[in-house]
């Protein structure tokens, strides 16, 4: 389900990982995420932590809509 609509300095405030693209939709809108680099992963527990849990949506100039993500494989 979407969540709120963010700007770019709103998704940095919130992540101590480096922002990149993660994919894109089918009709080529990026997906954006801050994950976990795998040291990271390994570091904070085990099993080991997902490597994301938010995703951003970029809808449009600095407009991204937050996805939480929950489950697993």
């Amino acid at each position: 389900m979407p969540g709120s609509h963010v700007t770019r300095s709103q998704i940095d405030a919130e992540g101590n990982f480096p922002y990149r693209l993660v994919g894109a939709t089918a009709d080529d809108k990026p997906i954006f995420a801050q994950p976990l680099s795998d040291a990271a992963r390994q570091k904070y527990g085990n099993p080991p932590r997902p490597c994301v849990t938010v995703v951003y949506l970029k809808v449009a100039d600095d407009d991204y809509v937050a996805y939480g993500l929950s489950g697993g494989p």
